[in-house]
């Protein structure tokens, strides 16, 4: 676990899957939530659940995001990791549309991307968000990403198409001493 000035990050566990199911049904859709197809699919608790003890045992990185008093407040990691071509994909979601702009985001975001570039060693961070994910894409670009294309038409939803921007960080564009993180980004 690290604990940071407003936030604890912790490996997800079996347990997270109804705060999970909920972030599903908030907010709309998310570009992290979609399906391989690129469709807005609505998991089951236990479905979720099943994925995520999975996902101990295939190494994925995926993190609980709490506030300092305990309260749940977003899922992130890093998944599709390809540590031969060096590339993964960033996901990050959090209840409060809000949050995105607040350091609860940055210190969140500082944590994936040294365990990413430093940790992992690797090269290129993609991320996805919707057009209607603002504040997302706004805390990605904060954070050194770029677009480098937007898919249009992607998904039908609140009666508009809407389009998915793919978004990209490379390590000679990632700043260690920017993200502010001490040696406790090492226990997780």
């Amino acid at each position: 676990m690290i604990v940071g000035t407003h936030t604890k990050i912790r490996f997800s566990e079996p347990g997270d899957a109804g705060f999970y199911r909920d972030l599903y049904l908030q907010n709309g859709p998310r570009a992290a939530l979609l399906d391989a197809r690129r469709e807005f699919g609505l998991p089951t608790r236990q479905e979720i659940r099943e994925l995520l003890k999975k996902s101990e045992s295939a190494r994925a990185f995926l993190f609980t995001v709490e506030d300092l008093e305990g309260r749940l407040r977003g899922w992130c990691g890093l998944r599709a990791l390809n540590v031969e071509a060096a590339y993964c994909e960033l996901f990050l979601v959090l209840a409060s549309e809000e949050d995105y702009a607040r350091p609860l985001a940055d210190e969140t975001m500082d944590v994936l991307l040294h365990r990413a570039f430093r940790q992992l060693g690797l090269n290129k961070i993609l991320a996805t968000a919707l057009d209607s994910e603002g504040p997302l894409n706004a805390c990605l670009v904060r954070h050194g990403f770029r677009s480098c294309g937007v898919q249009r038409e992607v998904l039908y939803s609140g009666g508009a198409w809407q389009g998915m921007d793919t978004l990209v960080l490379t390590g000679d564009n990632y700043s260690p001493d920017a993200a502010g993180i001490g040696s406790g980004a090492a226990a997780l």
